[in-house]
């Protein structure tokens, strides 16, 4: 143990790990950034010494020390030590230094010490102590240090490799003698805003190791870590601390911070430590690294090949095809011809890397890879022959190439966006590249976890994924119950009208393949959509004729049955656990059209006969997430107005997409009008699948599908779905609303105890229809909510019932977990959307300003690369998309949220324009003709409501909303008749909801504009009348900095 260490005898170390409430990463893949990965651990001395890898080439530990002069003899007999254990730290960074006085009495051998002190008061102060051979030089111009506010120092190390890195050291003391909190926080903010400019414009690596008095595992009560967060993710930078750095007793805090742009860096605290903060470390590793590629081998498709195959096609009679009178013969004749014809022309190709493995970039034109070897040579000969001239001759020349560049990439992107002008897709296609999305692929481990062994080889872990993938919907439906009940109790009667499939033509072809969305990604004969739409025209015609006599059969041929799988990480649990993904098919591009024909057809047999449930918003034309939130909370709304309580039930089912019997599908599809040859065909088509898993380019042997998947990623699979869940709706008085598979049921009452036992009655009905059609509700991830304005808050005891209406047997009762404003994770996540039992959504926007800082960064690190017109689309591409999401709910938000989003957007706009980071902005809203973030929402209400006005929203919002006219019964024409009749509402708060807020601004709208009946033409009108209210008058404010009427602090 550490000599002198703070010691804490009653914290058991070995049990810090797996305490939940010392963990940020618990409430930060929680509450913040659901895609984080980000944890540390504890460790003691004898771990840490054991865990630090002798690869990485700079390792650092941070430390409050709370005096170095009386500390100083601790911190060396711990390097001491640590280097006997050939553990070597190579930064040292120290908090509360107090004044050395004397620097050269607190030396360390072959360490350079660097430090910045008070010089009016004792206490604080912050410094390094940095090996020597790291080349440190302290950045003046980069560091602040204002006393007893914001205490920084700024390094530049250069390492190994000659990469360049900046470390910061701040220090926040926690109260100051003059200056109120809230002015201490303000001036705090200030600095770090500033610092973070500063050492961001040095396109470094950065770490920031520092003792801010911020507790990050408060940040729901704490608004001064999600500032803490949205600055620094603002220009990249993450906290790579998850876990308490200080423990007294109860008493625990995240206080001290380490904040990094690079990713994967590895992180620990060190339970001993010098005071009664506990000790931070982390990894400075270098990236110049390089990671194997293995070699690939893949189809030549070039220009020549591509026209030398259209020659062929053109040419090609298909006389075998047209001949046979069999979907199979005719299937096979077609493949056989193509397949051969497909091979020649397109030929394997061994794809070998290019050095370091990293693609030369479409900017590095020929004579841009000439001057980077120029610049090379003059590099060597500086390094060499190290005279004034040539060191001259080098930056002169790196200036010119590196401004060269630049220039080059610009004028790139600008050119790729005009080609693509009219193409979406190969315009997000270039945004993402901007972004560096352009080739990302999705997650994917080093090794899985599968029936208690560790497999790493991707061959192996291929058919790992097969094997669990063709188990995981057996098991699950074989653990439901036997029921004395049949599903067809709950069906509605008979459909009359029968679905009837009219024959193709080649137009009919041709059609359904340019409705397909155009990737490159390919099926498992490596044939993709973008390669079909290359030749729709000649492949139509012998399609249309496979494909009526498939129909006309009622058999789907066999060779379009085989599917690659891709496993992809749901995000959620450990990435080594293979029940943590999910199987997503990528069919036969051929058997695909004949899907999309099909899914075009009977949804429109379907609609034509008012089939599909009036709250089931999921994959329906002019029905989505927004519209299924907005029924949610206008029902709650409704029943908290009322003095009701209401309570929501959150469903979860297991594995749904692969649990769905095909019997039961089946003569669900007969009850509905699909009949006779049609039911044989969809027979056809769910039988006898097989499939192979890819995992690293390495396909896994042929399995069956299971005879209970609709396949997830078929076009088939989820309007097949859909129509086997639709009599959900007949089986409970619940309202429910319907996203796909996730369903929230919602009742209301003024009697609590008689509502709670509705609720269970009516869910022992819903649990029964799961349970006759074979599906399993996942009691752990369902959850319920009670809603209400009464200040005592209550438990409810709810629980998914198994057993049948006449039985009753205590064993089959299963709890659902009641989520209050006490749970760890205090809201339910609803289509993306964060509600807790106040129907406070304080939480989603927490979330959002993470997404949106991100965002900013984003903006920030290409504005002087991009033109304005590529920076406004990056803008609505990356932040206008999380910001109008939802937006008809940001009335509820606290003004305090709507500043903090409000300073992310402003942000944001200052990046599109290339202005200085405190400019003025609503000069540039204006010119830029974005909305700021209050008329952004109004424009947001006002759409929907002119939408609504129009009969252009669901059928199940009618008469939401009457008209003062209507209200009367249409007797009296009123002059304000026409406008919304604004319910009364009893309660403050609820008037901030849509169900109240949306009537009421559209009421205030007064321009002509809102009597216009087209919606494109009101949407442009509306946004052109909402700028027009923007103030873009000059500031009048007498002590504003931006305008210089006020000398600003100098850091």
């Amino acid at each position: 143990m550490m000599q002198d260490s703070f010691i804490r005898e009653s914290i058991p170390n070995t049990n810090l790990n797996f305490n939940k409430d010392y963990d940020f990463s618990y409430f930060n893949d929680r509450f913040l950034d659901h895609n984080s990965a980000i944890s540390s651990k504890y460790v003691n001395e004898d771990c840490l010494f054991n865990s630090l890898n002798s690869d990485i080439n700079v390792t650092a530990l941070s430390s409050n020390i709370q005096s170095l002069p009386s500390k100083y003899d601790s911190l060396l007999n711990f390097l001491a030590v640590a280097e006997s254990k050939n553990c070597c730290f190579d930064i040292v960074a120290l908090q509360e230094i107090w004044q050395l006085r004397d620097e050269s009495l607190f030396q360390l051998n072959d360490y350079i010490y660097f430090g910045s002190e008070r010089k009016k008061s004792r206490g604080g102060g912050v410094g390094f102590f940095v090996k020597s051979n790291l080349g440190a030089k302290k950045l003046k111009t980069s560091s602040i240090f204002i006393e007893n506010i914001f205490e920084s120092l700024v390094l530049e190390l250069t390492l190994s490799s000659k990469e360049k890195v900046i470390i910061v050291n701040i220090y926040r003391p926690n109260n100051h003698k003059i200056l109120s909190q809230k002015d201490q926080f303000t001036e705090f903010f200030r600095a770090y805003d500033e610092l973070l400019n500063r050492v961001s414009q040095l396109h470094r690596p950065i770490f920031i190791f520092a003792d801010m008095n911020i507790d990050l595992l408060k940040i729901r009560q704490n608004d001064h870590a999600k500032l803490l967060l949205d600055a620094s993710a603002s220009v990249g930078l993450t906290q790579i601390i998850t876990k308490a750095t200080r423990i007294q007793g109860t008493s625990f805090s995240l206080i001290d911070h380490i904040f990094t742009n690079v990713e994967d860096s590895w992180s620990a605290v060190l339970t001993d430590s010098f005071s009664d903060h506990f000790s931070t470390i982390c990894h400075i590793a270098n990236r110049s690294k390089k990671s194997a590629n293995p070699v690939k081998k893949v189809r030549s498709f070039t220009q020549d090949n591509f026209e030398k195959f259209h020659t062929f096609l053109s040419h090609s009679s298909w006389q075998s095809v047209f001949a046979s009178t069999c979907p199979e013969e005719a299937w096979q004749n077609f493949w056989n011809l193509f397949y051969t014809a497909f091979d020649l022309h397109f030929p394997f190709k061994i794809i070998k890397p290019n050095k370091g493995f990293i693609p030369i970039k479409g900017f590095m034109t020929p004579g841009l890879l000439v001057s980077r070897k120029e610049k090379l040579k003059l590099d060597l000969k500086r390094k060499t022959i190290p005279s004034e001239e040539n060191k001259i001759s080098y930056k002169s020349y790196l200036a010119v190439y590196n401004k060269t560049i630049k220039l080059s990439k610009k004028r790139y992107f600008e050119d790729k966006f005009a080609k693509f002008s009219g193409n979406p897709k190969k315009t997000w296609d270039t945004i993402n590249e901007i972004s560096n999305k352009a080739n990302s692929k999705s997650v994917f481990p080093d090794f899985i976890e599968f029936e208690g062994k560790f497999i790493n080889s991707s061959t192996k872990m291929a058919d790992s994924f097969n094997d669990y993938f063709s188990q995981a919907g057996v098991k699950v439906a074989e653990s439901v119950g036997i029921s004395k009940h049949s599903f067809k109790e709950f069906l509605p009667p008979p459909q009359s009208n029968s679905f009837y499939f009219a024959p193709l033509n080649f137009e009919d072809v041709r059609n359904a393949i340019k409705c397909l969305k155009d990737k490159k990604s390919t099926d498992i004969n490596n044939v993709s959509v973008n390669f079909l739409l290359k030749y729709e025209f000649l492949l139509s015609f012998p399609l249309a004729h496979i494909f009526n006599l498939s129909i006309e059969k009622g058999i789907f041929p066999s060779g379009l049955k085989t599917s690659k799988v891709i496993p992809v990480f749901k995000k959620e649990g450990s990435i080594n656990d293979i029940q943590n993904f999910r199987p997503i098919a990528m069919v036969n591009t051929f058997g695909k059209v004949l899907e999309k024909i099909m899914a075009f057809r009977l949804t429109n047999f379907l609609n034509r006969n008012n089939f599909f449930y009036e709250n089931q918003f999921g994959f329906t034309e002019g029905r989505g997430t927004n519209e299924a939130i907005l029924k949610i909370v206008n029902f709650i709304s409704e029943s908290l107005n009322q003095g009701d309580y209401c309570i929501g039930i959150f469903l979860d089912i297991k594995k749904c997409f692969d649990t769905i019997p095909h019997d039961i599908l089946l003569l669900k599809l007969e009850n509905y009008g699909i009949r006779g040859i049609l039911n044989d065909w969809f027979k056809s088509f769910l039988s006898n699948r097989e499939k192979m898993v890819l995992v690293n380019g390495v396909l896994s042997s042929v399995s069956a599908c299971a005879d209970i998947s609709v396949l997830q990623g078929s076009i088939l699979g989820v309007l097949l779905f859909l129509i086997f869940i639709n009599d959900f709706m007949n089986v409970s008085d619940l309202l429910k609303i319907l996203y796909a598979d996730d369903s929230s049921c919602l009742a209301s009452g003024p009697d609590l105890k008689e509502l709670e036992t509705l609720v269970n009655k009516e869910l022992q009905k819903i649990s029964l229809w799961f349970k006759c059609n074979k599906l399993v509700l996942n009691d752990k991830k369902s959850k319920c909510m009670l809603f209400s304005v009464k200040r005592k808050k209550e438990n409810i005891n709810l629980f998914l019932n198994n057993n049948d209406l006449d039985e009753f047997d205590e064993k089959k009762l299963l709890p659902l977990e009641q989520i209050t404003n006490n749970s760890k994770e205090p809201f339910i996540r609803v289509l993306g959307f964060h509600i807790n039992e106040t129907l406070d959504i304080q939480d989603h926007g927490s979330i959002l300003a993470s997404k949106l800082a991100k965002a900013v960064f984003l903006l920030n690190r290409v504005k002087h690369l991009m033109s304005l017109k590529t920076m406004k689309m990056l803008y609505y591409a990356h932040f206008h998309s999380h910001l109008s999401f939802c937006s008809m709910f940001f009335p509820m938000f606290s003004q305090k949220m709507l500043n903090r989003i409000n300073i992310l957007q402003k942000k944001a706009i200052r990046a599109v324009a290339k202005s200085s980071p405190k400019a003025h902005t609503n000069k540039l809203f204006f010119r830029l003709e974005i909305l700021p973030l209050n008329l952004l929402i109004d424009f947001n209400l006002l759409q929907f409501m002119h939408r609504y006005i129009n009969h252009k929203v669901p059928e199940t919002f009618a008469n939401t909303w009457p008209t003062i006219f209507e209200r009367n019964n249409n007797m009296r024409d009123l002059r304000r008749s026409g406008e919304f009749y604004i319910k009364l509402c009893h309660y403050e708060k609820l008037k901030r909801h849509p169900l109240f807020n949306l009537p009421k601004k559209w009421n205030e709208l007064k321009d002509p504009v809102k009597f216009m009946l087209d919606c494109i033409g009101f949407k442009s009108s509306l946004k052109k009348f909402l700028l027009n209210h923007i103030d873009i008058s000059e500031c009048k404010d007498p002590f504003c900095y931006t305008c210089g009427k006020v000398t600003q602090p100098v850091y």
